[in-house]
């Protein structure tokens, strides 16, 4: 399957992508990657989804959560009735600035993922766009 990086605009109606499989960098050098993001992503199938926080030297940014709401991810599917699930972290290692969801994409296509977290006192938000194929 194949990914592309999306960092959208404040008002999210615009898209400026970066390269493929990319990490997405914050103004402050911030960047979140997705761990995995070259695997293929299957419909019907449980999927580990497994981002890690960065600074702009490469180093773990706690993320520590200072609420329940502290980390999030939404999934959209952009098929035909379009539709958003929420989700929760599975697992989380804020101090090493490490969270992880699982999702059974109900079925292939188009989808994008957004995730969000509390940093520094601001909310972020970072949107991946992924391809899901059918299960082999």
């Amino acid at each position: 399957s194949r990914r592309r990086h999306t960092r959208c605009s404040r008002d999210w109606s615009s898209d400026v992508c970066s390269s493929d499989l990319t990490p997405f960098r914050f103004d402050d050098g911030v960047t979140l990657g997705w761990l995995g993001a070259a695997e293929r992503l299957e419909a019907r199938r449980p999927t580990m989804l497994r981002f890690r926080l960065r600074d702009a030297n490469g180093r773990p940014v706690s993320h520590a959560p200072d609420s329940s709401h502290a980390t999030w991810a939404t999934i959209v599917h952009a098929g035909p009735a379009a539709t958003w699930t929420p989700l929760r972290p599975a697992s989380e290692d804020a101090a090493q600035g490490e969270m992880a969801f699982i999702y059974p994409f109900p079925v292939s296509g188009a989808y994008r993922l957004w995730v969000g977290f509390h940093l520094r006192g601001r909310i972020r938000t970072a949107a991946f766009d992924v391809h899901v194929e059918d299960r082999r």
